[in-house]
């Protein structure tokens, strides 16, 4: 009796007889073969060459890590501790599609791996990975690659998978102090990369995931040692950091506010250009109008609204961290602000001998004055539909922020000064409204009217103390700023 053969992969299933052939994909003929315990690698010397330079088939790969129980996992450690490893050293290679596929193969491992619950987190993770005794060998040897590649490599693709790599791991667990695989990052920190992908204009898509990530590492065990990010987060002293901060800030605030003006405009001139549209067309087609809502763009605003904000409104908390822990970021949104006056408002002339240096330095005036009332803006509609215990969390950053800056001398004096006015959007979503203040004005009221918007609007059984105490803080601290310098605010 003939022993069996060894099973080649040749990318066909043989099927039964009479049967059409069925062809699977190389990635996926190799993965089930790694999820049922075997090793395709075993006799073939160019196996992981070959492997890496396969396209990942991320959705196949991600559905076989969310099928696989834990104790199966574990019972194939060897294969996923091999993989594991393969895969850093790929990283490492000249060519440039093994890298990306390796790290993208590390992205969706990784991924499966943190979702599921384990008793001991980091313990059980390393494990399966590594093994605890090659932990301190291994790891060292990812953060280091990771930490290269983001600064030095080829092609902007391959920086971005080793940022999204990173954020992958960083963020393993919920909770990121019970990672122990952070501490990685912490001996071999990974801040003047990040810096330099937030700076570079090059990189400038990559601006707010290297933005979350430096400050998520910086609030990792703050309370319990010294954490790099956090000392170096202390010393940024570089404006163009600041204004790539504020420039993410506001566009992501923008976008943020737009989904909420999608469910419901609260725009007077946008809602009556709205109406008179729907009136016309029901004019024209009586059965257009029947059961048209005028002023929402949705079937049930309410719970539209309960489902924001979206998740990018996390950079709420880089914005906090760096208005707490550094005073010179402080300065620089005073400073932004004190460069917009009503008389310096940008200018063109149209003299060909003063043109281009007049206008440049015009249009440096107010550069970037808007970012912080897109802030402001954003805040106000968030305060004001402030539902749920998510949103709670996203307030209190608000009025942290706001409590802050009011405390500082410098801020007071200049968002009080009748020479720097700005128009800003103030949701008027929810009844009691405010008032439709669209001509320029202080910061000062704009302030005040968001901290009010939420006092109105969040009055229930259980009230928010926390919250509450922090809002009147910011309306303690802005009057009295007022009284004591005298100043007197508009009159809407």
């Amino acid at each position: 009796m003939q022993s069996p053969t060894k099973t080649v992969f040749t990318g066909v299933i043989r099927p039964a007889y009479g049967a059409k052939t069925v062809l699977k994909e190389k990635f996926v003929e190799i993965y089930e073969s790694f999820f049922k315990g075997n090793d395709p690698s075993i006799g073939q010397p160019n196996f992981w060459s070959e492997l890496f330079l396969l396209k990942v088939n991320a959705t196949y790969l991600t559905k076989c890590l969310s099928e696989i129980s834990q104790d199966k996992l574990l019972a194939i450690k060897n294969n996923i501790g091999k993989l594991f490893l393969k895969s850093i050293e790929a990283m490492k290679e000249e060519n440039t599609q093994r890298k990306i596929n390796a790290m993208e193969t590390l992205c969706v491992l990784l991924q499966g791996i943190f979702s599921k619950r384990f008793n001991n987190f980091s313990f059980e993770v390393i494990n399966l990975l590594t093994g605890l005794n090659n932990a301190d060998t291994v790891f060292p040897q990812l953060v280091d690659t990771i930490k290269y590649l983001m600064r030095h490599g080829e092609i902007i693709e391959v920086q971005h998978e080793a940022l999204r790599l990173a954020i992958v791991i960083v963020c393993g667990n919920t909770n990121i102090n019970q990672n122990s695989i952070n501490e990685y990052f912490i001996k071999n920190d990974i801040f003047d990369p990040l810096i330099q992908l937030i700076i570079s204009p090059k990189t400038s898509h990559m601006a707010y995931e290297a933005i979350m990530l430096l400050d998520i590492l910086a609030n990792y065990n703050k309370h319990e040692s010294r954490n790099p990010y956090l000392t170096k987060l202390i010393d940024i002293k570089g404006e163009a950091v600041f204004e790539k901060i504020m420039e993410v800030l506001s566009s992501t605030c923008i976008k943020c506010q737009g989904q909420y003006i999608e469910i419901q405009e609260d725009d007077e001139a946008n809602k009556y250009l709205i109406s008179t549209v729907v009136s016309y067309v029901g004019s024209i087609l009586p059965w257009y109008g029947s059961g048209t809502k005028q002023h929402s763009n949705v079937s049930d605003p309410e719970l539209a609204f309960v489902r924001l904000p979206s998740a990018n409104v996390a950079i709420l908390l880089s914005f906090y961290d760096m208005v707490n822990n550094n005073k010179r970021f402080v300065d620089y949104i005073t400073k932004s602000i004190a460069r917009f006056s009503i008389p310096s408002r940008p200018q063109f002339n149209d003299n060909p001998a003063t043109t281009t240096e007049d206008n440049k330095k015009s249009a440096e005036i107010g550069r970037d004055c808007p970012y912080f009332c897109d802030f402001l803006s954003l805040s106000s509609y968030l305060l004001q539909h402030n539902r749920t215990n998510r949103t709670a969390s996203y307030a209190n950053l608000i009025l942290l922020t706001l409590v802050i800056l009011v405390e500082d001398a410098s801020f007071n004096e200049i968002i009080c000064e009748d020479e720097r006015q700005f128009v800003v959007r103030l949701c008027r979503q929810r009844p009691p409204l405010l008032q439709n203040a669209k001509f320029p004005r202080p910061l000062v009221g704009v302030i005040l009217d968001v901290v009010i918007g939420f006092i109105n609007h969040n009055l229930r059984r259980k009230l928010q103390t926390d919250l509450y105490s922090m809002a009147l803080g910011v309306i303690h601290r802005t009057m009295s700023y007022l009284k004591r310098n005298r100043v007197r605010l508009q009159i809407i």
